[in-house]
């Protein structure tokens, strides 16, 4: 969680735009999932797009404050930050959301055995699996910064292209490693802020990224992400225009719902697949909906507005505390810090 101090307006709204894209992903996950009669083609096209870029943006983000949050404290300290902030949500949300799997695998799309409440832990289900690899990503980039500041960022690089060439297995950690160059790409934006910036005020600058990005899209939607070429260019030209775009947005009006959700995205991006699945159930079970657009719509919504009935009860009820930060007494920091690193 990146402290007040590190927030930009344009980083919230970023990230609004990607925990928007997120939630809707998961939306249409849901009604596939659960058979509801709809246009595939248009269902699996639009979750393609979703999925070409909407993750690397926030690895990318995450990364943007690496170094100067590294450089703010010790290594130890740094850690055990990331312990508290990325590891422990982790831990509790895989258990809360498995749990109601496993009590209700009759009702939903997932039929999980009573094991899955500890294998959780050490095999990443569902969304969780963003915060396993983001927690060791910065320890990995952690340990290879206090070998060589001055390389550090050179050496990550390196290693994810030995990775990405030779292909070998590391279970649970495969993709840690393969979004470390999405997160180094946060990092050398950081690093070049004055080109950057002329790069997020230039019309220009986002028309060709837009065209680019486009380009990319065509070539990923033809070939797949089989092919050298749509590995990384949806993802870096897909988290680069969105970053373009927030920062106009934000240059030429005032804080928006964007922004709010930004702001709230951790708490979001933790609880709305419990929410979006209990209502798409709700939908589908109890009310016998099986419009897609209906569920498309209400279960998106659902699942970024429900969340924040939680951040209340976390904020104003001390014994809820616990469910987003790890220390309870620090209630202020759930409104503000509580955002997907």
């Amino acid at each position: 969680m990146k402290t007040e101090h590190l927030r930009v307006d344009w980083v919230d709204y970023a990230k609004g735009l990607g925990i928007i894209l997120v939630v809707l992903g998961h939306a249409l996950v849901g009604i596939k999932e659960a058979h509801i009669p709809t246009n595939l083609f248009v269902i699996n096209s639009l979750f393609t797009f979703i999925y070409s870029f909407h993750m690397s943006l926030f690895f990318a983000l995450s990364g943007f404050f690496f170094e100067k949050s590294l450089d703010n404290h010790h290594e130890k300290k740094f850690l055990i930050n990331k312990l508290q902030t990325i590891l422990y949500p982790f831990v509790i949300w895989s258990i809360i959301q498995t749990a109601f799997e496993v009590a209700f695998s009759s009702q939903t799309n997932a039929k999980l055995p009573i094991q899955a409440l500890y294998t959780c832990l050490f095999i990443p289900r569902s969304v969780y699996w963003f915060l396993f690899a983001l927690f060791f990503i910065n320890v990995v980039n952690v340990l290879i910064y206090k070998v060589s500041r001055k390389y550090g960022l050179l050496i990550s690089c390196s290693i994810w292209l030995l990775i990405y060439v030779f292909k070998p297995h590391f279970g649970s950690f495969d993709k840690t490693f393969y979004n470390l160059i999405y997160f180094n790409f946060g990092i050398l934006l950081a690093r070049n802020m004055t080109y950057l910036k002329f790069v997020l005020e230039n019309k220009l600058c986002i028309l060709l990224t837009f065209l680019l990005f486009v380009g990319a899209e065509f070539l990923y939607f033809r070939y797949g992400r089989w092919t050298w070429f749509n590995t990384l260019d949806t993802q870096v030209l897909g988290t680069l225009l969105v970053i373009q775009l927030s920062f106009y947005a934000v240059k030429t009006r005032s804080k928006t719902v964007i922004n709010f959700l930004g702001e709230n995205s951790m708490i979001i991006f933790l609880s709305h697949v419990l929410f979006t699945a209990g209502f798409r159930i709700f939908l589908q079970k109890i009310l016998h909906v099986d419009n897609a657009i209906v569920h498309i719509v209400f279960n998106t919504l659902v699942g970024l507005c429900f969340p924040l009935g939680l951040k209340y009860l976390s904020i104003h009820q001390p014994k809820f505390g616990w469910l987003f930060q790890y220390n309870k007494s620090s209630r202020q920091a759930t409104t503000k810090e509580v955002a997907i690193q």
